[in-house]
């Protein structure tokens, strides 16, 4: 993650004072304690350079500067978001950059501070999918406590006292955004999953810190490890892959170099991918022997060990869960393999963030498997979260359990550790009367106790999809393969629709024309659809449905209603996109979505661009259409409420259908 650190939450010190004597008492000082920098000032508080241990000690050895002057920086733009995005670019060239200064007019303007989360920007934290009174709450309950950055208000008393003449300034509180918001995420996800009686646990990987009782040989690999590829040249793999022919087979292809990964929604998932022995679709590894009959799933997220980095498909930890449940449970669950890698972003942030974006339903059980900071592990525990540890599982034995790091296990390192997952989850399973009849309880997609609409389920939106589909049945149409969609408010129905749906309709076979059925508009729904419906009466192909709760409604999109208010904030569109790429388009057959383009209207421009970005994961094109045009004036229902607004009917008139224009005749002008 990158954070922006203010002037006054950084450590600075006058070029005057830094001396021997000061030097040496601060390297006495950082033998237990953070690595630290120090911003270095002149006497017209110009930042002059910057002071480290590191860089000190290889001024030693090196003959160097004590001060490096030619230091590594950003020039501040004096905008907010350039330097955010300028910084961003910077750190993608040089990741190994961790504290970068922004100055501007030759003085420390702040510094952008890279941890954990690399490659990531704070203003790209999904608040708004988040409950405002957690971060109300988490807000409030920080300034009470005077929570510091990095957890280092300890260190920070220490250099205030011990150098209290020297150092020109020392942070008196910093409150780090990623730690709200890694805390209010999990808040968020822990309040979701209770409600829905879901099961949360963190079962933290083996790690350096805790296997401590092991034989020399198998600390010497540890801590010299080799690479995977020295490894398969090495004496041990021909020994530890034996009983393991698919396993062995894929790191021999070298398939494990051949993992990719995507970005979306805030979060990494793997990229698709198709072999023998490895096996990606949608973001999800294959786990073998999924069971026909389960109601819910066992999702486990994390980084290598839970992916399975170094194993094939039949080898992984969840594939060897699933065998233990369809032997014990009747395959009552099916595993879920949602890991991704250590070093593609910040485990937990990546692993809190997939699963803020992925639909679970009443009974399931989420898995942590991973290595997370010691903050976010204190957090997990002050909040509830089961912590389970399976370093001791590898301890006190001769074996070699890892390929090159803890995190890359063996073969039978993963059956050891899928047994001990297996008996944690005692207890965990949902009761039989979790379904009914044969039944799959809901899938809970989105639950707003701010709505008095509540929750949205995929049940619901099945039973709305086959009402679509009765209705066509009846009608004698068949979906096809080309069947396509609009989502369109028409507030009212102009000529800019008409060009846009007679457009579409030749492309596709079957054309679904959704109207906003919220009724937040100028015109009433039973109105602008009965308009629709008439302005569409000559194109063969077009049948035209409410939209219901599922397509840009209250629940799934409330923004768009707001959109007026909104025109200079960022929105977050995701959610209605999503249900409707995995829900809607596979129900009814959809593979081309079609919208105009949106040269004015900032909210729905950023919901094209999320169509854009997700609906492809489904299988679903975005097609963009031009805007209709009536001499230079470009044809909007904006446009044609401001029209009467004034009462310029001649107008008017050129940019709707007829039917709309005796509709606007008969009603009047708009309040």
């Amino acid at each position: 993650m990158m954070e922006f650190l203010s002037p006054d939450h950084l450590l600075t010190i006058r070029e005057v004072t830094l001396d021997m004597e000061f030097i040496m008492s601060y390297e006495h000082l950082h033998n237990n304690l953070p690595f630290s920098i120090l911003y270095v000032l002149d006497e017209h508080d110009h930042l002059s350079g910057i002071f480290s241990l590191r860089e000190y000690k290889k001024s030693l050895i090196q003959n160097m500067p004590v001060i490096n002057r030619d230091f590594l920086h950003i020039n501040g733009s004096g905008d907010e978001r350039s330097d955010y995005e300028a910084a961003a670019a910077f750190h993608l060239q040089r990741p190994k950059v961790l504290n970068l200064p922004l100055v501007l007019d030759n003085k420390l303007a702040g510094e952008f501070s890279f941890h954990e989360v690399t490659g990531d920007i704070s203003y790209l934290f999904e608040w708004d999918l988040l409950d405002p009174g957690i971060v109300l709450e988490c807000r409030k309950k920080r300034e009470r406590n005077g929570i510091t950055i990095l957890n280092m208000s300890q260190y920070h008393e220490l250099i205030r006292d011990r150098f209290r003449n020297k150092i020109t300034s020392v942070p008196e509180k910093s409150e780090s955004e990623y730690d709200l918001y890694m805390e209010c995420l999990l808040l968020h996800i822990l309040h979701r999953f209770r409600r829905a009686d879901i099961r949360f646990l963190y079962f933290e990987g083996p790690t350096l810190r805790r296997l401590k009782d092991l034989p020399a040989t198998i600390r010497q690999n540890i801590d010299s490890p080799d690479t995977i590829d020295s490894f398969l040249h090495g004496k041990d793999f021909p020994v530890l892959y034996r009983d393991f022919e698919q396993s062995r087979k894929y790191l021999e292809a070298g398939e494990y170099k051949n993992i990719r990964f995507i970005y979306i929604d805030h979060h990494y998932e793997l990229a698709d991918h198709q072999s023998e022995t490895c096996n990606i679709l949608n973001g999800k590894r294959m786990t073998c022997d999924h069971s026909d009959i389960a109601r819910n799933q066992l999702a486990v997220f994390g980084v290598c060990v839970a992916r399975g980095a170094t194993v094939a498909d039949c080898d992984t930890v969840e594939s060897i869960l699933q065998n233990m449940i369809n032997r014990d449970r009747d395959g009552s669950y099916n595993v879920v393999n949602y890991g991704v890698a250590e070093g593609v972003t910040g485990a937990a942030i990546n692993d809190f963030q997939y699963i803020l974006h992925t639909p679970f339903r009443s009974g399931d059980i989420v898995i942590c498997l991973s290595e997370y900071d010691a903050r976010t592990c204190q957090l997990l525990e002050n909040n509830g979260v089961e912590i389970i540890h399976t370093s001791n599982l590898y301890e006190r034995e001769t074996k070699r359990w890892f390929v090159d790091t803890p995190l890359h296990l063996t073969p039978k390192a993963n059956v050891r550790l899928a047994k001990h997952v297996y008996e944690k989850l005692e207890g965990k399973w949902a009761q039989s009367d979790l379904s009914v009849q044969g039944q799959n309880p809901p899938c809970l997609l989105y639950d707003n106790e701010k709505s008095n609409e509540g929750q949205i389920t995929d049940q619901q939106i099945r039973k709305w999809t086959d009402t679509i589909k009765r209705s066509l049945q009846q009608q004698g149409v068949r979906l096809t393969e080309r069947t396509g969609a609009i989502v369109a408010n028409c507030n009212p129905f102009t000529c800019g629709h008409l060009y846009l749906m007679e457009t579409a309709s030749r492309l596709v076979d079957i054309l679904l024309i959704f109207v906003v059925e919220e009724d937040k508009s100028r015109f009433p729904f039973k109105d602008r659809i009965d308009l629709v419906r008439k302005g569409v009466r000559h194109l063969d192909n077009a049948y035209v449905f409410p939209s219901g709760r599922y397509i840009i409604s209250s629940v799934t999109f409330p923004e768009y209603f707001e959109k007026n208010d909104l025109q200079d904030t960022s929105v977050n569109t995701t959610l209605d996109v999503r249900i409707f790429g995995q829900y809607i388009a596979p129900a009814l057959n959809i593979t081309v979505r079609f919208v105009g383009e949106e040269p004015f209207d900032s909210v729905t421009r950023e919901y094209n661009r999320t169509m854009h970005e997700v609906l492809s994961d489904y299988g679903v094109e975005l097609y963009e259409i031009p805007r209709a045009m009536n001499g230079e004036i470009t044809i909007s229902a904006s446009y044609v409420r401001k029209l009467l607004s004034e009462n310029s009917w001649d107008q008017i008139r050129s940019l709707v259908p007829p039917s709309t224009y005796e509709y606007l005749k008969q009603h009047g002008t708009p309040h």
